[in-house]
């Protein structure tokens, strides 16, 4: 089965599936070289800012409205806690990466947090 990447890159969804998982990709790729601490040196508990910068603003952005692809606006985001969290960990067929083996528990907790500070 060839596919004609021409084809795929002119469909927006396709296009912005296809940055998401090449994103992926090479967020795997380098996932080797060493990761920056996702702990605050002051409270020794994971920090959510961080967290979020070091996965997520590539394509939500610093305040979360970056909206890059497909990416949702996170400023306007009515999902609760549980949605939150399994939108991280499996992704979505939007294109959201799945999250489930990068990211520990207590980072995600702080995670969460911190995606809902991002609301208006």
């Amino acid at each position: 089965m060839c596919i004609d990447i021409q084809i795929v890159l002119k469909n927006s969804f396709y296009k912005s599936l296809f940055f998401s998982y090449l994103f992926t990709f090479l967020l795997l790729s380098f996932s080797s070289c060493e990761q920056p601490s996702m702990v605050n040196p002051e409270t020794g508990k994971a920090d959510g800012e961080k967290v979020y910068t070091y996965y997520c603003t590539s394509c939500h952005g610093p305040l979360g409205d970056r909206m890059a692809g497909n990416a949702p606006d996170l400023s306007k985001s009515l999902l609760d806690d549980n949605g939150i969290r399994q939108m991280i960990l499996y992704g979505s067929e939007k294109g959201m990466a799945a999250y489930q083996s990068m990211i520990k528990d207590e980072e995600l907790d702080a995670l969460v947090e911190h995606v809902k500070s991002l609301r208006n």
